[in-house]
């Protein structure tokens, strides 16, 4: 996994998130799933020129939580989601959780 995504990492490791984490069998391997699907996720968004870089140069909440809504709206990106259990929805609602939290 390339240096994408260091904040995330950093946010989830030193706050208390046990209340959600707590619950998963294993963190590490949960952690990677996330981070992993918000690299993918950002690598779609690249190629369809939705965003330039990275999501972690959005600041704006409102524009995070627009560009998820498009994203899950593309039928073949609904499906990916579908046979992921999910985990690119989570991915990307816990990464505007982070952005959230940190602009506070």
């Amino acid at each position: 996994m390339n240096d994408n995504f260091e904040n995330l990492k950093r946010w989830l490791k030193e706050e208390n998130h046990s209340d959600e984490i707590s619950r998963l069998i294993d963190k590490k391997l949960i952690l990677n799933a996330f981070l992993n699907g918000l690299e993918l996720i950002n690598n779609i968004l690249k190629e369809k020129k939705i965003i330039k870089k990275s999501l972690e140069e959005i600041n704006d909440i409102n524009l995070l939580k627009k560009i998820e809504k498009e994203f899950f709206l593309d039928p073949e990106l609904h499906k990916l989601n579908a046979r992921a259990n999910g985990l690119y929805k989570a991915s990307f609602s816990f990464f505007i959780k982070f952005k959230n939290e940190a602009s506070e």
